[in-house]
């Protein structure tokens, strides 16, 4: 073990668990149930289930069949950024675990990301082994790479788990779904950025963190189950496609250093021409004016995001050739290669997780 006050429960950190809702009352159960099953004291860690001003009866279901689930309730849907945001303000645990609704987790999932985490002040974050919720040998990620598209791309994705996948390691970033951070550090780095809403923020936490001096690992022993889209709401298809868009484009101009910015943009425009082809051909004219929308929206924002700029490069302590040397950065055929080919797999393993 990394710290001898793991053998006594005083020693071990106070968890805050945040479990971020929006008309997903289908998966608390199983969410919730693997929560109370957690081999960490029951003294040591308390679970918020932060409700995004949800139409369903989210919070009655859980009202009834898990009382010991602390709620917060927002008076509106503010996305996974802000939402989570506001929600580790309730926190009162000195690391915070975000976990996505959608998800069980393996009953050492805490145990195993605060041996991580804890007594070691760099390593801010952890991420675990992600796998399909229902094909619980497949991996979803064993970590992530930065591109320099301006989001990432899961490690193993579709691929079978096997020992390759057992080993820790440094990560680019942690997944949204479930992660484990200090929560002095959490706020220290400006949490998500509330402008994404939804979409590429965990890429740009993972990133800002790594400017900022702090290392983010991946653990293959906390292990969690995640249905992929099990919370997506497929009538708001367009404004997701805006919210990745322009969060990419945000994302690049915010982080990386000079030279990269403009790789980045290139190859970026590259990727929206190829998508503006992909979606012609299916017929998608709303995916189109979501994406010069997006193209909009980043314009329109440069200004605040410019000023954000400033402030991450002035605190920057690691250069981005030193993130590329360190392998947490893929070079820009290895950018392009890769997200051609996870696009694809998307594909074949969209909607085969969504039942719970």
């Amino acid at each position: 073990m990394r710290f001898l006050g793991m053998a006594r429960d005083n020693f071990l950190p106070f968890v805050s668990i945040l479990v971020l809702n929006y008309n997903n009352k289908k998966w608390l159960k199983n969410c919730l149930k693997s929560l109370a099953s957690l081999k960490y004291p029951k003294s040591r860690y308390e679970v918020i289930m932060a409700d995004n001003g949800s139409t369903d009866d989210s919070i009655q279901y859980v009202k009834k069949h898990f009382p010991w689930v602390n709620i917060v309730r927002f008076d509106k849907n503010y996305g996974f950024a802000e939402g989570n945001n506001r929600a580790a303000r309730y926190a009162k645990g000195e690391y915070i675990a975000f976990l996505n609704p959608d998800t069980k987790v393996d009953k050492n999932w805490i145990i195993e990301s605060v041996k991580v985490v804890h007594g070691n002040p760099k390593i801010a974050c952890c991420g675990g082994k992600v796998l399909f919720f229902n094909q619980r040998d497949v991996i979803q990620n064993a970590g992530h790479k930065f591109t320099l598209i301006g989001f990432g791309y899961p490690i193993g994705f579709g691929e079978k788990n096997c020992s390759y996948f057992e080993f820790e390691r440094l990560t680019a970033f942690a997944s949204g779904c479930s992660m484990i951070i200090k929560k002095e550090t959490f706020f220290e780095v400006g949490g998500f950025d509330s402008d994404y809403f939804m979409y590429v923020e965990e890429a740009d936490f993972g990133l800002r963190l790594w400017i900022y001096g702090y290392k983010v690992m991946y653990t293959p022993k906390a292990i969690t189950y995640h249905a992929l889209g099990g919370s997506f709401q497929s009538e708001t298809i367009p404004l997701h496609v805006f919210n990745q868009h322009k969060n990419i484009l945000i994302t690049i101009m915010k982080n990386f250093e000079l030279r990269h910015v403009f790789i980045g943009l290139f190859i970026a425009s590259l990727y929206n021409i190829y998508k503006i082809v992909e979606f012609s051909r299916s017929k998608r004219p709303d995916f189109i004016r979501a994406l010069i929308k997006g193209d909009y929206h980043f314009l329109r924002q440069l200004p605040k995001t410019m000023t954000k700029r400033r402030i991450i490069q002035k605190n920057r302590v690691i250069r981005d050739k030193d993130l590329l040397k360190l392998g947490l950065i893929a070079n820009p055929l290895e950018s392009i290669r890769e997200i051609l080919r996870l696009r694809k797999l998307a594909l074949k393993w969209d909607g085969v997780n969504h039942k719970p």
